[in-house]
């Protein structure tokens, strides 16, 4: 069963059958707490300090990966990169299930895309705005995607920082089911569609 870790921000662990990936590590920072993380392969959307602190991360040693990994080529904001580069979307694949990871997605998604995403088992999506997409435009994508479980990342915690908190986003989902977990750990399973709202195994603002 494919175990999932939410770091904080957008640094996440995805594990299954003892090998793991880290996307996104973090720098520390700006009320970042130092990473200390031990993992097989480490998956990063964009060279941007808050997403490729390789350093926050040890490598294990080398073992056969039973994870599938492809890439979409995106944008970190909505003018083709003008502004904040490109980002990738990872799209992750083990025993039959799909998880994809948008990074710092700054737009939509054109048809290209999602064809290329295909089929989604769990989406972990940008709803903060500012520096990504905001919780109108994550809605958007969600829809378009249509994935079965939704996992909240790069928001805010408190009030009055630049990117807003997950609850605007929660409130534009109203007809789904919110599992309000107040944990840093989940196993995709089968079953309805729903949000998952993780608590951050390292919380900052």
């Amino acid at each position: 069963m494919i175990k999932i870790t939410w770091f904080g921000h957008a640094c996440f662990g995805v594990t299954e059958d003892g090998y793991t990936m880290v996307i996104d590590p973090y720098d520390p920072g700006n009320g970042r707490p130092q990473l200390n993380l031990e993992a097989n392969e480490v998956l990063v959307s964009h060279t941007h300090g808050d997403h490729n602190y390789l350093e926050g991360v040890k490598i294990s040693a080398k073992s056969d990966s039973p994870f599938k990994v492809n890439t979409v080529d995106s944008f970190h904001d909505d003018e083709g990169g003008a502004s904040k580069g490109k980002n990738l979307i990872h799209v992750i694949e083990a025993n039959g299930k799909r998880i994809v990871h948008l990074g710092d997605l700054g737009h939509t998604l054109d048809a290209e895309a999602i064809r290329k995403i295909g089929r989604v088992d769990l989406l972990m999506i940008p709803v903060g705005g500012y520096y990504t997409i905001d919780a109108a435009q994550a809605k958007e994508v969600v829809s378009e995607l249509n994935p079965n479980v939704v996992i909240p990342m790069h928001y805010a915690f408190s009030d009055g920082a630049v990117i807003a908190k997950v609850d605007a986003f929660l409130k534009l989902m109203g007809d789904w089911e919110i599992d309000d977990t107040d944990s840093s750990r989940y196993e995709l399973e089968g079953g309805a569609k729903k949000i998952v709202v993780m608590k951050p195994e390292y919380p900052f603002v």
